[in-house]
């Protein structure tokens, strides 16, 4: 199994500086080969305890803003609610709503905010 056949970053960065661990490899939609569970989760405790030991040099994600994102959410009555934050609109199908973010940090909060409204049920 390769990293590249697992991982799913378009640029694969964590690949080029060695953080990307092959666990399985899919397929299909429904089939993967994988590898035996203890032997997962020993490769996965090797390449933590090495990505903790060379943390100081592994540069982290930069994202330059501002941030135009969208997000998708489950059903239409979660796009009601997330659409009394302004700032907040209803874009593409029923289920997306977009905001624009001055920096990563903002759009996190934003997202976060999404994810609390999103767990309140209507009655």
């Amino acid at each position: 199994m390769t990293p590249s056949s697992t991982c799913g970053w378009p640029d694969d960065r964590w690949a080029k500086i060695g953080l990307n661990v092959a666990v399985r490899q899919t397929l299909g939609q429904a089939a993967a080969v994988a590898l035996h569970p203890q032997e997962a989760r020993e490769r996965l405790r090797r390449a933590a305890a090495d990505a903790i030991a060379r943390r100081a040099s592994i540069p982290p994600p930069k994202m330059a803003g501002p941030l135009d994102v969208e997000v998708d959410l489950y059903g239409p009555y979660m796009v009601d609610l997330a659409t009394l934050v302004p700032g907040v609109t209803r874009v593409g199908g029923g289920r997306t709503v977009a905001f624009h973010a001055a920096d990563v940090a903002e759009a996190y909060r934003l997202v976060q905010l999404l994810v609390q409204l999103a767990s309140i049920k209507p009655s």
